[in-house]
This record gives structure tokens, sequence and C-alpha cells, in this order.
């Protein structure tokens, strides 16, 4: 069985083991944009491939001395997440990376119209998002590797459906001009949690050392989001 390590590439980029949330040492720059390759472009690629990637400048003979030098360095710090031949290079990635987004799949098919056919949009959805950030939370506690993945489950599909939810609340309350910039303060206040949520979650890893503070950080914001959806101006 493989073992579970993290690879966050949202902020600063961040190695930790998934049962211990221990930080791995930081790899050097050239291990690292490897391993990002490889986890952006999955499968497998030649030796060859990589070392003109990363080596281009370098020489064929020299770009894959470099390329076995990085790998020696990877083999004794995350060694189980590379699949390594004497041909190509990836890493070991298994369909329970799918689990989570199959789930929200699943979800957001079926509660939105569950909702809108019922008209209570706003409990469910306050309750839904609750429901997320509370599971963040346990995913970056958890002790098993099983009871991470349920948590990460239910936080995927809360977090794809809460905002199908959210968008019933604004075309409800405002029209005209009115809808048209709220709406538009609404996405901009979007595209600035999109930026403030990595770097807040790998700040809060970095200064706590530890790979469980950004997912726990992250599920308390979305308890206090959950608070806003529920106390949101209703329509006299």
């Amino acid at each position: 069985m493989v073992a579970a390590v993290r690879l966050a590439l949202l902020g600063p980029p961040i190695l930790a083991r998934a049962e211990t949330g221990q930080l791995v040492p930081q790899p050097s720059a050239k291990a690292l944009a490897l391993l990002t390759y490889l986890a952006l472009e999955s499968g497998l690629h030649t030796r060859e491939e990589l070392a003109g990637l990363l080596w281009g400048e370098s020489s064929d003979e020299e770009a894959r001395a470099s390329l076995r030098q990085v790998l020696k360095h990877l083999r004794g710090q995350v060694g189980e997440l590379l699949r390594i031949t004497r041909a190509s290079i990836g890493l070991e990635v298994g369909l329970v990376t799918a689990l989570p987004w199959i789930c929200a799949l699943i979800a957001v098919t079926v509660i939105p119209p569950w909702c809108d056919g019922r008209g209570n949009s706003r409990g469910i959805g306050a309750l839904i998002t609750l429901v997320s950030g509370v599971a963040l939370a346990v995913s970056a506690l958890a002790a098993s590797p099983l009871v991470a993945l349920i948590a990460l489950c239910v936080a995927a599909a809360g977090l794809i459906v809460s905002p199908a939810l959210f968008w019933t609340l604004p075309t409800g309350l405002l029209g005209g001009a009115a809808a048209a910039g709220g709406i538009a303060l609404i996405n901009s206040i979007g595209n600035l949690g999109g930026f403030v949520a990595p770097n807040l979650r790998a700040g809060l890893e970095l200064g706590f050392h530890s790979s469980s503070a950004g997912l726990i950080g992250l599920g308390v914001g979305t308890a206090i989001g959950a608070a806003c959806f529920a106390v949101a101006p209703r329509k006299n």
C-alpha cells in the first residue's frame, strides 16, 4: 500500500505526511519542479523528456546525471510517491483521489433541485456549508486515512453545492441595476477569497509547522461563512 504523502501547490509548495501531518523537508528547487510537473501532468514521462525540460541548458549527459541526482534525493524523502522505471518516471496516484469529486458531482446534481422544489435553499445551504467546514477540520485531524477520505468527500460535496444554493439569495433579493451591482460585488469578494484562502492555508501550515493547521483554519472560515449564510437578509 502506498503511504499517503500530500503535495500542496496552492500558495508556497508544501510536502507533508498525510497520516501525521509532519512536514517533509523542502526539496531543492529542481526536485520541487519535478514533483510539481509530475503532479500536474499525469502519466509516465521518459527520462529524456524530464531531463530536457529541467536541464535544457546542459548537455544530454549532464542533464541525465542531474536527473539521477534529484531522483536519488527524492527517493530518500518521498520515494513512496514516485513510480520509477528504467525508462520512465511518474507519480503513484490512485483512483481514490477522484472520490471526493465524484461525490461532489452527485451532490450538485441532486441537492439544488431538491432544495428548489421545497424553497429551503437558505437553511439547507447554511447547514451544508457548516458541515463542510467541520468536515475540513475532521479530515485534517483524523488519524485514520479512511475517516479523512470520507471527511474530504463530504467537504468537497458541500463546498461545490453551497455556492449553487447561495446564488438563490441575491437573485431573489435584488433586481435590475441593484442585481447587477450586487452580483458584481459578490464576484469581486469571491475572487479575493480565491487569493486569500490558499495563502492563508499555506501561512498557517508554515507558521504552526503542521499540515493540519491550514485545513483547520479553512474549516473555521467556512463555518463563519455558514453563519453569514444563515443570517443573510430575507426578502420582505
